[in-house]
């Protein structure tokens, strides 16, 4: 109800009581009831304040191209047989490598085995040869006291703990290392089990066995006899 109706509701009561008390007149179209007070319409309400601007994210800036690698170009000699396991396995090797820096070009020659270290000392004297070579350990020393090849520590430091010890110091002149071990050979030591039922297990054994009368047959080609220099 509202405050406006309040308000007139007790003059109404007052002029019927009136009335009633009042002689009766002639009925005159009663005046219209004030109309219901109607409800102003509500203020509208504020507005939700609109969303804030969402910054956007500063977005990453595209890292500069690193520059191109530059060109390498090196050579490597080998004395593998042509054809053979061993220069099949340096040639997938020497794939996998420029696969993975395809800046670096590897020139690969093959030189005859008993020709490598004499080519290599000729070349390297007059400033040229290779920048890696393979060949066997035997002539290391040489090499090293020549000042024709370079101690490879820091290259190789960490990566040759899969390497036996006997393979690393072979590699090994005055305390450097100037190669890295590529193939371990097994010598081979046939015998008779007629007159020798157990084989020795050690050179002593075997220096023991020679001492006591047992006979041993040395193959002509040093190569092969290497293992038995020292004995």
């Amino acid at each position: 109800m509202s405050k406006l109706f309040k308000a007139i509701l007790p003059i109404l009561i007052a002029m019927m009581i009136l009335s009633a008390c009042a002689p009766a007149a002639t009925p005159t179209q009663a005046p219209a009831a004030p109309a219901e007070p109607t409800a102003t319409t509500a203020a509208a309400a504020p507005a939700e304040p609109t969303a804030a601007p969402v910054e956007a994210e500063p977005t990453a800036t595209t890292a500069a191209a690193a520059p191109a690698a530059e060109p390498v170009e090196i050579t490597i000699w080998h004395a593998y047989h042509t054809g053979g396991s061993e220069e099949a396995t340096l040639t997938k090797l020497v794939e996998a490598y420029q696969a993975a820096n395809p800046n670096v070009k590897v020139n690969v020659l093959a030189v005859p085995f008993d020709q490598v270290f004499n080519k290599y000392e000729t070349e390297t004297a007059a400033g040229g040869g290779p920048d890696m070579f393979t060949a066997p350990n035997d002539s290391l020393g040489n090499e090293v006291r020549a000042d024709v090849v370079a101690p490879i520590d820091e290259l190789v430091a960490g990566k040759l703990d899969g390497y036996t010890e006997a393979g690393v110091n072979g590699v090994t002149v005055d305390g450097k290392i100037y190669a890295v071990p590529g193939i371990a050979k097994a010598v081979a030591l046939y015998y008779n089990k007629d007159t020798v039922p157990t084989p020795p297990a050690t050179t002593d054994e075997l220096l023991q066995m020679v001492k006591d009368g047992k006979k041993i047959v040395i193959n002509q080609n040093a190569y092969h006899n290497f293992g038995f220099w020292g004995a």
